[in-house]
């Protein structure tokens, strides 16, 4: 059966590739995680980082479609903004002008109006998860990890030499790659001849520290 999953800002902020692990499903942003990721796209650090990259891969898809109507994604499902279910009425002791609370009216709103599809919350935030618990609301943390493509490209250690006069005279200073040279792995024999260093691009230099 297909799900209808709403996303928290939570979310995105941990991981700005989460759209695209949902398979078939449908995805439902209510517009208070647009107003979060735009208020915190200009946060220093990893959590502004990745607030820009999902606002980057939501204009994407605002390139491809109507958001509002609803895009399709690449596993198949559909990803939409639910600017509705403002009028949905919570417990007295949930004010309105909470963003998690008006997450939890789009929730609300989705469950009567779409009946045929069974609504989940995934949220980071476990006192989200408690409260959507209490209103029935069937709640999912998020936990699906990817590596990163900087990450990707680490592939081990590995000695390298250049000669002795240059390590004096660049001492704390950027060294080309172009005259580093490396001795191959185990898989090669033990008097095989230096081979140059590879590098990935963008990284041509290495610093030199005794």
């Amino acid at each position: 059966m297909i799900k209808t999953y709403v996303i928290d800002t939570n979310v995105l902020i941990q991981a700005p590739y989460a759209l695209e692990c949902f398979e078939d499903n449908d995805l439902v942003l209510p517009l208070v995680v647009l107003e979060e990721l735009d208020g915190l796209k200009k946060s220093d650090g990893e959590k502004g980082a990745n607030a820009r990259a999902a606002v980057r891969k939501l204009e994407g898809y605002r390139q491809k479609g109507d958001l509002l109507q609803g895009v399709k994604l690449p596993g198949g499902g559909i990803l939409r903004i639910e600017k509705n279910f403002v009028h949905v009425e919570l417990p007295p002791d949930l004010p309105d002008d909470k963003p998690d609370n008006r997450i939890l009216k789009v929730c609300e709103g989705l469950s009567e109006t779409e009946k045929d599809k069974q609504v989940v919350l995934v949220t980071k935030d476990i006192v989200l998860r408690l409260k959507a618990q209490i209103l029935g609301i069937r709640a999912e943390d998020f936990e699906r990890e990817r590596i990163s493509e900087d990450d990707a490209q680490y592939t081990g250690r590995t000695e390298i030499y250049f000669p002795e006069d240059l390590a004096i005279s660049s001492r704390g200073r950027w060294i080309p790659s172009k005259i580093l040279w490396m001795i191959p792995g185990p898989k090669s024999t033990e008097m095989a001849s230096p081979v140059p260093v590879t590098v990935s691009p963008g990284r041509n230099r290495y610093r030199y520290r005794r």
